[in-house]
């Protein structure tokens, strides 16, 4: 069986300048958030983890400007 039959590939997106408060209801479903950026490159995931682990800390944008 080929990987590309088993794999997910209906994520919500968003774009790396989101704010993690506004992604919060994309998570009904329980799929992680791909990160895209302007010409819809992945990026990164988000999730649902890494947002519970923001919830009180100070707000921040998804992207890494490390």
């Amino acid at each position: 069986e080929d990987i590309t039959e088993v794999m997910e590939t209906d994520f919500p997106t968003v774009n790396a300048l989101t704010h993690l408060e506004d992604i919060f209801h994309l998570y009904r479903d329980g799929l992680p958030v791909a990160v895209v950026d302007t010409d819809g490159t992945f990026k990164g995931m988000v999730e649902q983890s890494d947002l519970i682990a923001s919830i009180g800390k100070p707000q921040k944008l998804v992207q890494d400007n490390s």
